[in-house]
């Protein structure tokens, strides 16, 4: 039995998977924004929604929230005092990550994201957004290119989940 393990039988393979975590997955994001009043989950192409042609190959041609566990994750692998940090989460989207990160007192968070549509829906979540575990209420949305970005002094923590091409 001659089994394909060539580069395309793999990556339908990793698809299929990623399909299949979508299905479980997208349910908990759109209970998140329910509970929070926001709206992070739905997918946006980011050609339809006005980002030039040249800059949607420099993205990830579309816009798909990051999950709560991924965020959570990433938080408690830090050991650091948030205090004394600026979170920063290039690629923001709608800001999700921003949101997540509220629970623990940075001193202040920052989201920067190109497409101004998604900045735009960041800006209007991080003024609905509450939750009784927020600790930081200093959320800046930035539009803007993280190749022209100069970031704040002192310590940063940097997150990134597939925010580039």
């Amino acid at each position: 039995m001659d089994i394909d393990f060539s580069a395309d039988a793999v990556s339908r393979l990793k698809w299929r998977l990623f399909r299949a975590r979508l299905a479980f997955e997208n349910p908990r994001s759109r209970a998140f924004d329910r509970r929070h009043r926001v709206e992070t989950a739905r997918e946006e192409h980011l050609k339809e929604i006005g980002v030039a042609p040249d800059a949607v190959k420099r993205g990830n041609t579309i816009y798909r929230v990051t999950w709560h566990w991924l965020i959570k994750k990433a938080m408690a692998q830090l050991d650091i005092d948030p205090r004394r940090y600026s979170f920063i989460d290039y690629g923001s989207g709608k800001g999700k990550a921003m949101l997540v990160a509220s629970d623990y007192l940075f001193k202040t968070i920052i989201g920067l994201e190109y497409a101004q549509r998604l900045h735009d829906i960041a800006v209007e979540n991080c003024r609905r957004y509450h939750s009784a575990k927020q600790q930081c209420h200093s959320l800046q949305p930035v539009l803007g290119d993280a190749l022209h970005y100069t970031p704040p002094p002192g310590p940063i923590v940097c997150f990134m989940c597939n925010p580039f091409d």
